[in-house]
């Protein structure tokens, strides 16, 4: 019955989707923030603010005509789904995302391959990307191909590039590329473990001069230490082969014409190295000419034991003086498909930092890790096999902080989460992860938010769409100085928008001294802002905000719009520090899924009680399923769960809820479990039953027990259930949304009227459909998030959302 693990995928896309566009988390009433001390200003800026939605293309892929690293003049292919429609005046954007070269690039064609339109514009470019406007309108869900020529691969593997457009602006990353080594650096000792054995040696370079028929190659392999075994070694049992990529020819150099030649000291007076060296002779009538691109391979062949190891590619006789190539290789392995996670990073804030890869070598190791402060629990989760470490955290050195106490198996993938992590820097980051059996850095880049902890004004707009007529409120204003009549003007300025210039499109209300409001100001417009001269004063110290009808929004999405009030008189506007309003966090308001620490123990919480975790192993499994930040606090104290909660025992397959009477009823399939109208999306992981009463008979229906999300019909009405509260759906196209989100389905209540709590229960999450961000039930109050970070650093989990109608039947905090 235990299907949660594509639900949760479906519901992350869903909550987080909803979350982050349609209006995102930019247009607050709530402001989560702190007491402050205000600072007077002439003008002040708001929070950001969302117009639109910023999307992504989707399904971009990319292939090489060549795929060695360095290779120039290399044509890219990238195609990619568009996800918003665009016009014959919007532009792509490709760009590097791994180092390659676009200074020469030139697009040399864009083809639209869902309507046959192609387009063969040049583009742009700069040294990490080309623009384009193809010319040609597209619509959403058109399948497009650009062709670039002239990039140059990067120095290092793998190349992939980064898609947007106009309409799409958000960057999606192509798939990765392998490539192999170039002309330089040499790409050798594959594996690259010291003292391995078997391995396959790979030499690449041109040919700086021509090899005639019977001439010979060296390659050679030599470390700075003069201990035998320092260097690699050939053997006779080896292959070797020649291939010259030039001209397609493939030589397979017989053991009676390869030389071997392993360990020799140089310089032959006082040596300092030794040198491993296989002479090749090619076939007589065979030639290698000037230029041409060489692949030498060497199999069987023994690594150095020492780290630092040169290999080189040579000619003798072309008489130039110098090998065709040379390079240093450190041999050692690195974890396979790093990935790191940071979401809520911001810096200097405590948060989780999640870390995916393969382990290449196993054994016993511990992880050293870089480019954050690891905080105090730290979970290494075998992902193959289910197992879970609690991992112990050593002393730092060199900004590399050494997690002891694992144990990995070669192939295995794994998940290390670092909980309470902290990064010292905002932007990008370079994450490094190494073990001491696989020994050189994996590295990648992830995103810090800066700091924000300021209190700003707050935009909230009607239709948040780009380009629509909105109704504008500029709140959280105070006046710190008087702002006289007749004299005072007032700057509303936001880059994109159009201001009306109709006078009684404006009101200023003042909310401490109300007879002070007013509306239809004096009021010049121009580009992207306008000037109200105030026909009334306003007092110091009244906190007033400014509205204004018919704004034409900013014609292009963006998560981060803002927006600036000043006013003529110097430093006489502050934030209203009697208008802030704390969010509260999961320590306070108990939410599903919400994970408290209280010294050395975390408790899961499901309807407000708590499931102690009894050690890192059950901790982990739960984590695997509860998007949830782990915060400090002290545990809840009701006796039981409230009525209509849903649990999952971990290491189980079944859900259980909890009836009026505070016992816990088993679903006998997931068909019942349908039936009676509960939804997946609201399923606790808990550690165990709790110690709960099993109840008696078959589970109540969620029409008895409220439960979050149930969609109940009474009369001809049905009603959403969110908190306890009863919130009716207006329409089919709101129902559809709400089934699609959460996966639930119509029960039949008793009577023609709902039954419904007076206040919505503690830590419920709501998001209105079509409405900006995330509300939070503290006290009855409704409260809402002002950015994903803050949502997730305070304890919350997307999972738990519920998609409502409208916020009609709940008390929402406003200033």
């Amino acid at each position: 019955m235990n299907n949660r693990s594509s639900m949760y995928r479906r519901l992350m896309s869903m909550a987080g989707a909803a979350a982050l566009t349609a209006g995102g988390f930019g247009a607050v009433l709530a402001v989560g923030g702190t007491a402050f001390a205000a600072t007077p200003a002439t003008s002040l800026t708001s929070s950001p603010f969302s117009i639109g939605s910023v999307t992504s293309v989707s399904a971009v892929s990319l292939s090489l005509t060549n795929t060695t690293t360095n290779a120039s003049s290399v044509q890219y292919t990238v195609s990619f789904k568009a996800t918003t429609a665009g016009s014959i005046s919007d532009n792509i954007v490709v760009s590097s995302s791994s180092g390659s070269g676009f200074s020469a690039a030139t697009v040399t064609s864009v083809v639209d391959n869902t309507t046959g339109t192609a387009s063969t514009v040049s583009g742009t470019a700069s040294s990490g990307s080309i623009t384009v406007t193809p010319g040609f309108a597209w619509n959403a869900g058109d399948q497009i191909t650009v062709v670039i020529a002239g990039i140059t691969n990067p120095a290092t593997s793998p190349a992939s590039v980064a898609v947007s457009t106009s309409t799409d602006s958000n960057p999606a990353t192509s798939n990765s590329v392998t490539l192999s080594a170039g002309y330089s650096p040499i790409d050798a000792a594959t594996p690259a473990i010291p003292s391995d054995t078997g391995v396959t040696w790979t030499f690449q370079g041109a040919a700086n001069a021509a090899v005639p028929a019977g001439g010979t190659l060296t390659v050679s392999d030599s470390a700075a230490g003069t201990a035998a075994g320092d260097a690699g070694s050939f053997t006779t049992g080896g292959v070797y082969t020649v291939v010259d990529n030039t001209s397609g020819k493939t030589f397979v150099i017989p053991s009676s014409d390869v030389s071997l030649a392993n360990g020799v000291p140089t310089p032959s007076g006082t040596p300092t190295s030794l040198v491993s060296t296989a002479t090749l002779t090619l076939p007589l009538g065979d030639s290698i000419a000037s230029g041409d691109h060489l692949t030498v391979t060497a199999t069987d062949a023994v690594n150095g034991s020492l780290s630092s190891q040169t290999f080189a590619l040579d000619a003798p006789a072309s008489g130039t003086g110098s090998a065709i190539v040379t390079g240093t290789v450190t041999l050692g392995s690195s974890v396979n498909s790093f990935s790191v996670s940071a979401p809520s990073a911001v810096v200097g804030v405590a948060s989780n930092v999640t870390l995916d890869f393969t382990s290449n070598v196993g054994g016993s190791t511990t992880l050293n890790v870089s480019g954050f402060t690891p905080g105090a629990t730290n979970l290494l989760t075998n992902l193959t096999t289910g197992v879970q470490t609690s991992l112990g955290l050593g002393t730092p050195s060199s900004g590399v902080y050494p997690l002891t106490g694992a144990t990995t198996v070669s192939g295995d993938k794994y998940e290390l989460v670092s909980y309470g992590a902290k990064f010292a820097n905002s932007g990008a980051e370079s994450v490094s992860l190494s073990t001491t059996n696989d020994t050189l850095p994996a590295t990648q880049t992830v995103n810090v938010a800066a700091a924000s902890n300021a209190p700003a004004i707050q935009v909230t707009t009607s239709d948040s769409q780009p380009g629509a007529l909105s109704t504008w409120t500029v709140s959280n204003v105070q006046a710190a100085l008087a702002q006289p009549s007749s004299t005072t003007t007032l700057t509303l300025s936001s880059t994109g928008a159009t201001f009306p210039s109709y006078g009684p499109d404006y009101s200023v209300k003042d909310l401490t001294t109300p007879a002070d409001s007013f509306s239809n100001p004096t009021v010049s417009t121009g580009s992207g802002s306008v000037t109200i001269t105030l026909p009334n004063g306003i007092a110091s110290g009244d906190v007033f905000e400014v509205v204004v009808n018919g704004v034409i929004n900013p014609s292009t999405a963006n998560t981060a719009d803002t927006a600036t009030l000043a006013s003529s008189v110097s430093n006489s506007l502050e934030v209203a520090a009697s208008q802030v309003t704390t969010v509260p966090t999961a320590a306070t308001t108990y939410p599903n899924g919400a994970l408290i620490q209280s010294g050395g123990q975390i408790d899961v919480v499901a309807g407000g009680y708590a499931f102690g975790i009894p050690n890192p192993t059950v901790f982990g499994k739960i984590k695997a399923m509860d998007m949830s930040s782990v915060v400090s606090g002290t545990f809840p104290t009701t006796a039981t769960p409230a009525p209509g909660t849903l649990i999952n025992p971990v290491g189980t397959a079944g859900y259980w809820v909890v009836g009026a009477n505070g016992d816990i009823y088993p679903f006998s399939s997931m068909t019942q479990f349908k039936k009676d109208g509960y939804v997946v999306s609201q399923v606790i992981p808990v550690p165990n039953t709790g110690g709960l009463t099993v109840g008696a008979g078959t589970p109540p229906t969620a029409a008895t027990t409220m439960a979050n999300g149930a969609l109940v019909q009474f009369g001809t009405t049905i009603y959403e259930y969110a908190g306890g509260i009863a919130t009716g759906i207006s329409n089919p196209t709101e129902l559809a949304s709400i089934e699609e989100m959460t996966g639930g389905m119509v029960v039949q209540g008793s009577g023609s009227t709902p039954t419904s709590a007076s206040t919505s229960e503690n830590g419920t999450l709501v998001q209105p459909l079509g409405k900006a961000g995330i509300w939070v039930s503290n006290g009855g109050t409704l409260y809402q998030f002002m950015s994903a970070s803050q949502f997730k650093t305070d304890g919350y989990s997307f999972q738990y959302v519920l998609p409502i109608a409208t916020v009609g039947s709940y008390t929402v905090s406003s200033f």
